[in-house]
């Protein structure tokens, strides 16, 4: 199932070799801070983990997120679908 988000680009969705997903999104900040909170808040909506923390609780599911310039990489890591 391929997810989308008002705001983010699905780069990829991949299965790794324990058998769950990876996704890679990308996003603008454009300089405002509430809308891109809103955009990674979407995101991550569809997954396991807690809007405050970078990892599900039983740590199956986590995320890492950059920011390059007025852009922002997040990759999760441990989609089941």
């Amino acid at each position: 199932m391929i997810r989308t988000v008002k705001g983010a680009h699905l780069v990829y969705k991949r299965k790794n070799e324990e058998g769950t997903f990876d996704e890679l999104w990308v996003f603008g900040t454009g300089g405002d801070m509430e809308n891109s909170l809103k955009v990674r808040r979407a995101i991550l909506a569809g997954t396991d983990i807690p809007p405050r923390a970078t990892k599900s609780q039983n740590g199956a599911q986590s995320y890492t997120l950059k920011t390059l310039g007025n852009g922002q990489i997040l990759h999760i890591k441990g989609l089941p679908n």
